[in-house]
């Protein structure tokens, strides 16, 4: 019981960083989409 439970509380561990990371690249993602998408002087 005691094992299960610290499984969940590292699996709850991860699921925060992963999201963060995803949330990051789809930051960037959007950020490089505005770049291009804007009309640049070459």
């Amino acid at each position: 019981m005691e094992n299960k439970e610290k499984d969940q509380n590292d699996s709850n561990n991860l699921l925060p960083g992963k999201k963060t990371l995803s949330h990051v690249h789809k930051e960037i993602r959007n950020l490089q989409k505005r770049r291009y998408s804007r009309p640049i002087l070459k």
